[in-house]
C-alpha cells in the first residue's frame, strides 16, 4: 500500500517572544484519490509534524463515514498527538484544500481547538461534498493538496493559567 502522504512543508515557527501567538504551517499532498475514495473511515493520515513542540497529524475520510450523514462529504481531522503533561493547548485552525493552478481560492474551514474539551482532535467530516471535490480543482492528476495552518493561542497548566508560555 505504501505512504500516501507526502510531507511538503513545515514552514518556520515564531517565537514565544516575539508574538501572542506561536504558528506553524503544514503542507501535504493527498495522492490516489481515486483509490482510497472506495475506503470508508480513516483513508490515511499525514506524517507527524512539529508546531509549538506539539506533533500533530492530519487524518482524511475520502469516502466519508458510512451509514452516517457524513457519508458524502470529505473530512478531515486535525489531531493533536502529544501533550505536555496535563498542559491544556487553545489553538485557532485553519484546514484548506489548495488549488494549485489558482483559478479559485483554498476552500478553508476554520476552528478552534481546545484540548481540555475535544480530546485533542478536530473534525470536519463535512468539509466538502465528494461530488463537489470532484468536479473542483482542488483534485488535480488523482491528487488532493491539503494546507494546515496551526496558531497557538496559549498553552495553561489549568483553565485559570491564561499566562501559560509556549516553549518550542
Amino acid at each position: 500500500m505504501g505512504n500516501t502522504m507526502t510531507h511538503v512543508l513545515n514552514a518556520s515557527q515564531g517565537s514565544p517572544a516575539a508574538a501572542k501567538t506561536v504558528q506553524g504551517f503544514h503542507v501535504c499532498e493527498i495522492s490516489g484519490y481515486s483509490h482510497h475514495r472506495e475506503r470508508p473511515g480513516v483513508s490515511g493520515r499525514s506524517p507527524f509534524f512539529s508546531v509549538c513542540g506539539y506533533e500533530w497529524q492530519i487524518m482524511y475520510f475520502l469516502r466519508g463515514l458510512t451509514d452516517t450523514s457524513y457519508k458524502d462529504y470529505v473530512g478531515l481531522c486535525l489531531q493533536l498527538q502529544n501533550k505536555k503533561d496535563d498542559t491544556r493547548v487553545v489553538a485557532s485552525v485553519k484546514l484548506s484544500f489548495v488549488d494549485l493552478t489558482g483559478s479559485s481560492p483554498h476552500h478553508t474551514v476554520t476552528a478552534k481547538f481546545d484540548s481540555g474539551r475535544n480530546n485533542r482532535i478536530s473534525c470536519h467530516l463535512e468539509f466538502m461534498k465528494r461530488s463537489e471535490l470532484e468536479a473542483s480543482p482542488y483534485l488535480r492528476g488523482d491528487r488532493i493538496t491539503v494546507a494546515c495552518h496551526i496558531a497557538i493561542l496559549k498553552e495553561a497548566k489549568n483553565v485559570a493559567d491564561v499566562a501559560g508560555k509556549c516553549l518550542a
